[in-house]
């Protein structure tokens, strides 16, 4: 799985903002799964 400062940089790329502390934690849960990033990032936190 990718690093955790790799997933934050695709994370700001696909979704346009950095992601929330809450979403960094889901994204660990995932293993930094880089296919998680549209399903975390749709948790409605913004």
């Amino acid at each position: 799985m990718a690093t955790k400062e790799k997933w934050i940089d695709l994370f700001e790329k696909a979704v346009g903002r950095p992601p929330h502390v809450l979403e960094i934690e889901e994204g660990q849960k995932s293993d930094f799964d880089l296919k998680a990033i549209k399903g975390i990032s749709a948790m409605g936190l913004d």
